[in-house]
């Protein structure tokens, strides 16, 4: 049995919060966050706010381009549902 003090419960609660948040949004988002979540430094939301920005973009044939500076792995590409 596990004492208190070996137990990171930050660790535990951001584990519950991304599953909790996994089960309310988007099911195509989930698909795209599973391929990218080894290859970004963004939280969850952030992935789920570009996924749906760039999404309206493509919906609405609003051209242009897209830069995305400081980039760690291309995780947040892979996420983009237009990519």
């Amino acid at each position: 049995m596990k004492k208190i003090e070996d137990i990171d419960y930050q660790e535990k609660q951001a584990k519950n919060h991304v599953n909790g948040f996994l089960k309310v949004v988007d099911l195509t988002f989930v698909k795209y966050y599973e391929k990218c979540k080894v290859r970004t430094m963004l939280s969850t939301e952030a992935l789920y706010d570009l996924w749906w920005t760039v999404k309206y973009l493509c919906e609405n044939q609003l051209h242009g381009d897209i830069v995305e500076l400081g980039v760690w792995r291309g995780g947040a590409r892979v996420n983009c549902p237009c990519s």
